[in-house]
């Protein structure tokens, strides 16, 4: 019994500081209950270790409203929030007693009744949050640096409002769409307190389909800076929903924004400038990801506990052109510091602009089985290790055709389990609805709810393995501009389609080169149309590549988003990878796929990327790079991890002299323990002499290049690649077939050039055939269903009468020396390709292709 007294300090010297303060008397017959303010955000700790404790709250609900908001974020452990209007001092709110339950988000509740509403929010371990309730259409007040959660519906406003104190600095408000699509409109608040923007009165506006960042300068005419005349000004955001949307609003005036475990936000970063990011753990151990995803442009990450970091001072940090650009760290303290709580503490996050960029930011407690909440459209790219899983979540209100979720591996074998029950939060083998466990792969899911869809990912690794993911819902009526998965610069996706798969570009301004797009197939015939301002259609289009094989855009590089669209031509399913990147940048390479590049005199180089193979499992493995030329001049290859752009003077391998000079291909063999030295790996391909100006196509190059980690690559239709056997390793190729109804009773073709040596091409329709053979042997016998030499000088043709001819479906092809007890020649190379009846087929300079025609027909 007794007064406390409580002082309330303003640290921050030049500005004024607007807060709300409670206090809560509980005892033991009783809890406290916090009162909420409408519109007024509360910050609530729970420290709990492994048993239940909760924090309760009431709002009272006046006979006018109809509509109550609780809005509920939070960091650390995950927590649960039940809403009631009855309770007793036995009957709290809980899990035994609650009208609504929710675990972060917004709860909106229409038309509720008079009288007071009880919340409580429980953990079972220890956990930050924020909770706000908002009654009507009142306007929610956000805190500088910290995000709120949102649910739009179509054709309404959610409306926010913050006081700014400081309009010397620049405003900056970053709005994350999850889900469908919310625009942002904002005003400066008047004398009158009336002013709500809309899609017709506004100061500001940011309307792109799906994520929208805006920064007001304050050297803007309309800004708080040059229109109020005190240091104080208001502003009021409204977001829109132009479809259902499920989103996060940050508004911040270069301060520090405080990340939410799991939930991303997107934002934008000029060259050379920083933005900081904060979140707070507890003083236990804990196990954390931090990392970007990057939407255009490049950025650097760096890492510091209880400051902000820079290029000097950091304690993890990821750079540029790193693949991976997350962080995976174990927290265990916090430091002792007398002057603030050490229960707990801050990592801050820094990202500078190495370019204009356009990114995502995250943290992820993996301690505390949070899912990552996927952006609609957005691809992410990570690593996990050996026996990891990650846990993701994806969230629509809108009624969606369907749902197109595509898993693209870099490296490794990544599984994906996915459940549409909240039942199954964290599928796995035994209990999932659907699975991605074999490769590259894209899943379309027709069968869900029609509105709250919801869907969880997990994804495993049985060695350490990097993939991309990403899922796109597709509406019944496709607006104008929707943009479909967006394309990261020089990261490839795989995709499929039996019709239109839609993708967009946003290029960073900071590079002025053209913009290559390229779609290789996998099987059918995809064909990629790009448009600006709204998505393509076979008519409407600005660009287009439509022939029968691999397809590639040149295009001139423009400040605006590209919009693309892959068609499956033929009426037949199309299975690609697509890649988008500028001349001069660098592209990630996955094993087995073929990229096409091309030297000129306004690209003299092209830098690809890698990732090291594990090597515990394969001490004695090679991997593989292999430049086919098209046509070509002698070309060097350099191979680096010491820097990105590896050159004449830094380099650990090279190579211009396989066969003929380098001008027939280049093959480089690394041993897999040779690069575990690092994980990211660069190739520079340059030609032997500088391209002059003007440069005639003798001194120019087209080439394909590909990376095989295990000795087995993918058949493009068309492409030709270069082969190489050795005494200790055979060559192994997969080819997908999928045939049209043109190409269907059509002969399919394989043929392999010899430039040197000799050799047997064994063909099936079992992959065990793979890793199976023998130079001078061949293959087991009940593997086989074909097989022929290669100095027939003929190609290898596959009738339609043949029993082993499929019109969809998978060869599987080996290709050994013919010598006789293992004395396979020094060099023995050849070029090989695969082709249906319509493919178009690119010709290698100077190496013959033998071919196959029928009567009537035209190849």
């Amino acid at each position: 019994q007794g007064t406390y007294y409580i002082g309330v300090y303003n640290k921050a010297v030049t500005q004024a500081t607007i807060f709300s303060i409670t206090a809560t008397l509980s005892n033991a017959l009783s809890p406290g209950f916090i009162r909420l303010l409408s519109g007024v955000p509360t910050n609530g700790y729970i420290r709990s270790f492994q048993h239940r404790m909760a924090k309760y709250y009431q709002i009272y609900v006046p006979e006018i409203a109809t509509l109550l908001s609780i809005h509920l974020h939070h960091s650390l452990f995950s927590i649960d929030m039940y809403v009631t209007r009855n309770i007793s001092q036995s009957r709290m709110p809980s899990a035994s007693n609650f009208e609504y339950h929710q675990q972060t988000g917004t709860l909106n509740i229409l038309n509720p009744k008079e009288g007071s509403v009880y919340i409580a929010i429980e953990a079972q371990y220890v956990s930050a949050f924020t909770i706000t309730a908002t009654l009507s259409n009142q306007i929610l007040l956000l805190q500088d640096g910290q995000s709120v959660n949102g649910e739009v519906k179509q054709h309404w406003y959610d409306y926010y409002q913050i006081q700014v104190h400081d309009v010397s600095k620049d405003f900056t408000v970053s709005l994350t769409c999850f889900s469908g699509d919310a625009d942002l409109y904002i005003a400066i608040n008047d004398a009158s307190d009336a002013i709500r923007p809309n899609t017709t009165r506004y100061g500001w506006r940011s309307d792109h389909y799906g994520s929208d960042t805006l920064t007001i300068s304050h050297d803007d005419p309309k800004s708080c800076n040059e229109t109020s005349s005190s240091s104080d000004c208001t502003y009021i955001l409204a977001v829109y929903g132009f479809r259902n949307a499920i989103y996060s609003i940050t508004a911040s005036t270069e301060q520090v924004i405080a990340l939410q475990d799991g939930i991303p936000i997107q934002s934008q970063v000029k060259h050379g400038q920083w933005r900081y990011y904060k979140f707070m753990v507890s003083d236990e151990a804990l196990t954390l990801t931090v990392g970007i995803n990057l939407i255009s442009g490049q950025s650097d990450m760096y890492i510091m506990l209880n400051k902000e970091p820079s290029t000097d001072s950091f304690l993890y940090r990821t750079l540029s052109w790193n693949q991976d650009k997350t962080v995976h760290f174990q927290h265990l303290t916090c430091p002792n510091d007398d002057d603030d709580d050490d229960e707990m503490c801050a990592y801050y996050i820094g990202v500078y602009g190495a370019t204009e960029s356009t990114y995502s930011v995250f943290v992820q407690s993996t301690d505390s089985d949070a899912p990552y909440l996927l952006q609609d459209g957005v691809p992410i790219s990570r690593q996990i290790g050996v026996g990891q899983f990650l846990y993701l979540k994806y969230e629509s209100v809108n009624a969606l055709d369907y749902i197109t979720v595509s898993l693209t591996p870099i490296s490794g074998a990544p599984e994906c389990y996915i459940s549409d029950s909240d039942a199954v939060q964290h599928p796995f083998r035994s209990d999932y609805t659907y699975k991605m466990v074999d490769g590259a792969n894209s899943l379309q899911i027709t069968h869900f709810a029609a509105n709250d869809t919801v869907f969880y990912f997990t994804v495993f690794a049985q060695v350490s393995s990097a993939f991309a993911l990403s899922v796109v819902g597709e509406h019944y009526n496709r607006s104008a501009d929707a943009t479909g998965v967006q394309l990261v610069e020089g990261k490839i996706q795989f995709g499929s389609t039996s019709n239109w798969a839609y993708y967009s570009f946003t290029p960073s301004t900071s590079m002025q080169t053209d913009i290559i797009i390229a779609v290789y197939s996998v099987s059918g015939d995809p064909d990629i149309y790009c448009n600006v301002d709204e998505f393509p259609t076979l008519t409407r289009y600005l660009y287009a590549a439509n022939l029968d094989g691999p397809e590639t855009l040149t295009i001139p590089h423009r400040n605006e988003t590209y919009f693309c669209g892959v068609h499956a031509d033929n009426e037949a399913n199309a299975e690609f990878y697509i890649l988008a990147y500028h001349a001069h940048s660098i592209v990630t390479l996955l094993d087995d796929i073929p990229v096409i590049g091309q030297l000129d005199d306004t690209n003299n180089v092209n830098f690809y990327h890698f990732i090291a193979p594990d090597a515990d499992s394969d001490e004695h493995g090679i991997i593989s790079i292999i430049l086919t030329p098209i046509y070509s001049q002698p070309c060097f290859m350099y191979v680096s991890h010491q820097t990105y752009r590896p050159n004449a003077t830094v380099y650990e391998y090279k190579m211009n002299n396989s066969i003929n000079h380098g001008l027939n291909a280049l093959n480089l063999k690394i041993s897999k323990q040779d690069l575990s030295v690092a994980t990211d790996w660069y190739i520079s391909v340059q030609p032997v002499e500088s391209l002059s100006a003007g440069a005639s196509s003798d001194q120019s190059a087209l080439y394909t290049l590909i990376l095989t980690y295990d000795n087995v690559s993918t058949l493009s239709p068309g492409l030709p690649q270069t082969g190489i056997l050795t005494a200790a390793h055979e060559a192994y190729y997969i080819w997908h077939v999928d045939l049209s109804d043109k190409e269907s009773d059509k002969p399919l073709v394989i043929d392999v050039s010899l430039l040197t040596g000799n050799c047997t091409i064994f063909l099936s329709r079992n992959p065990s055939l793979l890793n199976s053979c023998n130079n001078g042997i061949g293959c087991p016998t009940g593997l086989v269903e074909a097989h022929q030499i290669c100095t027939e000088n003929e190609p290898f043709v596959i009738l339609p009468h043949d029993a082993y001819y499929i019109t969809q479906g998978t060869y599987y092809l080996a290709v050994c020396s013919s010598a006789q007890n293992n004395q396979v020649a020094d060099e023995t190379y050849y070029n090989i390709f695969a082709s249906t009846a319509y493919a178009l087929i690119y010709l290698s300079n100077g190496v013959p292709l033998w071919d196959y025609i029928e009567l009537d027909e035209y190849r």
